[in-house]
């Protein structure tokens, strides 16, 4: 099986895939990110692992599956872990990699396999956990950010499956997937951008207050933007393909609220020959793996027309750092037609 041979179902939550190292290669990884001011954040999958998973913790806590249930069933929605039984083995896991590697926060895995509640539960312990930290005069393993992968285009279900309510609060952080369909619908299917203001405003009508979105362009599981605008017959090598990019990496970086961006999409990568053979040819949506191929690393491999668009998503994400109200502040439209966007922000 290819997808288990990634070592994509956990087999020991509490060691490091030999294959990428060991915990001491991973202190060591967090330890540079954060000299260069970086927050790190691990990949929380809870609701579904190998069938052949290390079923007790260092504390003793016991993970516990699903009967009838195989690391093939997370496909189903519902996982193969048996998530209330399991509950104070996975706080533990989480708990284990703030304090072993400083880890500053986690991106949940098909949320949907867990209640609100249960992320609730986690929630508050990562928050004491770091709140305990900062109180002992750390610097990092503090800020405890925990983001939902909830594939939900329906806000309603979306409030129901994370953000829950006060008193009874799953995460603050979702990511966005009913505003990341703008991206398609104005820059591939030619949609007014009037689409992006209009999402803005049904998250501010639907989500309550303390709810903190996530935005992003593209991610593993779906068509890059790039092959997106190929296949739709957009893309022609011309200036106009660098404008359409730098438009798009705009709206993400003045977006309110938290944004995240998939490896290479700041030097407009795509698939295209680098896909392997068995994912050509699959395009668009939820399980698809066409947006993952080998990272571009090294700057001088760039283009002329991929490093411009790198310096520029640079710049503009620093003025997401320099100026707040841009992540905080109150939206208004000054102009929203079928041609322009401009917007207003104020705290």
């Amino acid at each position: 099986n290819k997808l288990n041979a990634t070592g994509y179902y956990t087999t020991d939550y509490f060691r490091i895939d030999p294959q990428f190292g060991d915990s001491d290669k991973l202190c060591e990884l967090v330890s540079k990110a954060h000299k260069k001011g970086m927050y790190v954040f691990l990949d929380a999958v809870f609701g579904h692992c190998s069938a052949n998973v290390n079923t007790v913790s260092p504390k003793g806590n016991k993970l516990v599956l699903r009967k009838g249930s195989n690391e093939f069933t997370n496909d189903a929605g519902g996982g193969n872990i048996d998530v209330g039984e399991s509950i104070d083995f996975l706080k533990e896991v989480a708990l284990y990699w703030i304090d072993t590697a400083d880890i500053d926060g986690f991106r949940c895995d098909q949320a949907y396999q867990l209640s609100r509640e249960q992320w609730g539960d986690i929630r508050s312990a990562v928050e004491e956990r770091c709140g305990e930290r900062e109180k002992e005069g750390k610097k990092w393993g503090i800020l405890g950010y925990m983001v939902a992968e909830d594939w939900n285009t329906d806000r309603k279900k979306i409030v129901s499956d994370v953000y829950g309510s006060e008193g009874n609060i799953g995460l603050y952080s979702a990511f966005s997937f009913p505003v990341q369909q703008s991206f398609e619908r104005v820059f591939a299917e030619n949609a007014s951008p009037s689409a992006f203001y209009r999402a803005y405003k049904a998250d501010a009508a639907n989500y309550p207050a303390y709810a903190s979105p996530n935005l992003f362009i593209d991610n593993h599981d779906m068509e890059r933007f790039g092959d997106l605008l190929t296949d739709k017959g957009i893309l022609d090598g011309s200036e106009d393909d660098l404008n359409r990019y730098k438009e798009a990496i705009s709206l993400l970086a003045v977006y309110r609220g938290p944004v995240t961006m998939f490896y290479n999409t700041e030097i407009g990568a795509a698939c295209h020959e680098e896909c392997p053979d068995y994912l050509k040819g699959k395009t668009g949506g939820a399980g698809n793996d066409s947006g993952r191929f080998n990272a571009v690393t090294d700057l001088s491999e760039l283009t002329d027309w991929e490093r411009e668009l790198y310096d520029y998503t640079g710049k503009v994400m620093a003025l997401k750092d320099r100026y707040p109200v841009i992540c905080s502040g109150n939206y208004k439209a000054l102009i929203s037609d079928k041609e322009s966007q401009i917007y207003a922000a104020k705290m």
